[in-house]
């Protein structure tokens, strides 16, 4: 029975996430239930971190920042580490590059001010990348990002260039029948996200564009989040060349749970905390 590594990571979208991805920029009633996130909401996570003693990642919108300041000031104090998240939860792919550079750049210098020292993780808001996504995320110098779904569990390599063909029902198929392109591997970390291990979409009532779930036994959401956490093996999934990383550890998936050690995401990219 081994030791699984477990990275805990917090994205605290309050307001931001309203504005940018769940269709309540217009609506008070909505937008006050980010208001809740970050004035309660924070403060109650906190606590229970606290209580738990476990010290954990937060994927904070620029937005949070200048709006809850004394709360995210509150999270970086208590040891956990902060990552880019957007400002306003706004969609990469929607952007151009010079607006996703830019936001970039204000979202890292918000961290800077806060915590002393530039963020070394990035979480695109939406978990959505944007052709340019991954050059910027190698430009601004972060170690390590999350927001793909390639690896189940153990963190892999950030790819930049992959490439794809659409389907083309007006033209021949044999114009887009091609398979996916992988492109330059990058030293950038990727370490693994899933809407299966996401409490959002079994939690939270959305009301545009369709009326979503936001009904679900917590219980239900926790047992699923505590069973697939040390249900798998390592063989499912190695980078494929060495780096400074910290790996997940478990004899096989049926064994038994083992301990769970959480830590900071940062901790499994190179040079990242110890």
């Amino acid at each position: 029975m081994g030791t699984v590594d477990v990275a805990i990571g917090v994205d605290a979208d309050c307001v931001a996430g309203w504005l940018g991805s769940y269709g309540g920029a217009d609506s008070p009633a909505d937008l006050s239930r980010g208001l809740a996130a970050g004035n309660e909401g924070i403060p109650r996570m906190l606590a229970l971190f606290d209580e738990q003693d476990i010290e954990t990642s937060w994927y904070v919108p620029g937005h949070t920042i200048d709006t809850f300041r004394d709360e995210i000031e509150a999270v970086a104090a208590d040891g956990h580490e902060l990552g880019v998240h957007g400002y306003s939860h706004e969609n990469s792919t929607d952007l151009s590059r010079e607006q996703e550079d830019e936001i970039l750049e204000v979202s890292i210098d918000l961290i800077e001010d806060v915590t002393g020292s530039e963020p070394v993780g990035h979480r695109a808001s939406w978990w959505e990348f944007s052709e340019n996504t991954p050059e910027l995320v190698e430009k601004h110098g972060f170690l390590y990002d999350s927001s793909l779904m390639e690896r189940m569990f153990e963190p892999g390599w950030m790819r930049k260039g992959d490439s794809w063909e659409k389907i083309r029902y007006e033209e021949d198929p044999e114009t887009w029948m091609e398979p996916y392109q992988y492109g330059e591997e990058t030293d950038i970390v990727e370490i693994p996200i899933s809407w299966y291990r996401d409490d959002i979409p079994p939690m939270l009532f959305i009301k545009q564009p369709i009326y979503h779930a936001g009904y679900k036994d917590p219980e239900v959401t926790f047992s699923a989040l505590k069973g697939g956490a040390c249900r798998w093996t390592p063989a499912l999934a190695e980078p494929t060349r060495q780096a400074n990383t910290r790996r997940s550890r478990s004899t096989s998936p049926t064994s038994g749970r083992g301990d769970v050690s959480p830590l900071r995401a940062e901790t499994f990219a190179p040079h990242g905390a110890s």
